[in-house]
């Protein structure tokens, strides 16, 4: 699956966040309270579902 969407970043208590839009989420089977791994690598940000079995 490759989906391209620009997002803008908001503030969150010290950090900043943006939300996942519900294509992205339902490509990934992501829903509130999933573990993420997220990994940055070149600049690039990589999101993971962890699946807990």
């Amino acid at each position: 699956m490759t989906v391209t969407f620009e997002a803008t970043l908001v503030k969150w208590g010290n950090s900043v966040g943006f939300a996942l839009p519900k294509p992205i989420r339902d490509g990934m089977n992501l829903e509130a309270g999933d573990k993420i791994k997220i990994m940055v690598n070149n600049e690039k940000i990589c999101i993971e579902k962890i699946n807990n079995k």
